[in-house]
Parts: structure tokens; sequence; C-alpha cells
């Protein structure tokens, strides 16, 4: 969170961490974009909720799919924000439609147990 200080952005970022809205994807709309920054690079339940909401993202670290991915480090994770901001700020609609893409293939619960049963059935060579 220093490099927000140190940007002097921190009257415009977020912290989702407490008082979560009664409608997340309410919320998720309200904001221009994600930062999900874990140490070890997984992606919780929150980056699929936003993506899925037209939220763009950006992850650190993982093999998650996000709109945009860097080293969990201040200096990488500022230019992310960067240059995810610098897209939006041409085509904010296709970020956020990029978002809703990456929710529905990567993050689809359906698109999840498909995987899981056509895997159950070549494995077992059933149906």
């Amino acid at each position: 969170m220093r490099f927000i200080c140190k940007l002097n952005i921190d009257k415009i970022v977020e912290n989702f961490g407490i008082g979560m809205l009664a409608d997340p994807s309410q919320m998720y709309r309200s904001v221009d974009m994600l930062l999900e920054s874990d140490p070890c690079g997984d992606m919780t339940g929150t980056a699929a909720e936003a993506m899925a909401s037209g939220c763009p993202v950006i992850l650190t670290e993982g093999e998650e799919h996000a709109n945009m991915k860097c080293r969990n480090s201040p200096g990488d994770i500022a230019d992310a924000v960067v240059q995810l901001w610098n897209r939006m700020k041409d085509k904010p609609e296709l970020e956020k439609k990029k978002a809703r893409e990456i929710a529905v293939k990567y993050y689809n619960i359906e698109n999840t147990i498909k995987g899981m049963l056509k895997l159950y059935q070549e494995f077992f060579n059933v149906g």
C-alpha cells in the first residue's frame, strides 16, 4: 500500500477487505478495476466475481487468467495499474467485456463441472 500513498492516489483507492455490500456486483461496477495481490498467487472468488460483474482485474503471480497480470512487487503492481488504466481510458467497454469473457470461460462453475465430468468420463471410460 505504500506505493499507493507515494502516488498520492490513496483517496481514490478502495479497500474491499471490510464492509462488503449486500450485492457485490454493485460494488464491482462502481470501481474502475480490482487488484488482487496474493503472496502465494492464489486467486480468490473475489476476483472471479469481479470479472463476472465486468470489473477488470489485475492478479499478481499465479496461473489464473485476468485482464492483467504482474509480479507481486510494488513497482510491478504500479506499472500494471497504470497500463490497465491507460487501456481502459482508450476503450473501457472492451476491458469490461474481456473481464466478463474471462470469467465465463475460466471461472464459470458450470464449465468447471462440465470439465470435471469430462475428465471423470475419460478416466473411467464412462459415457
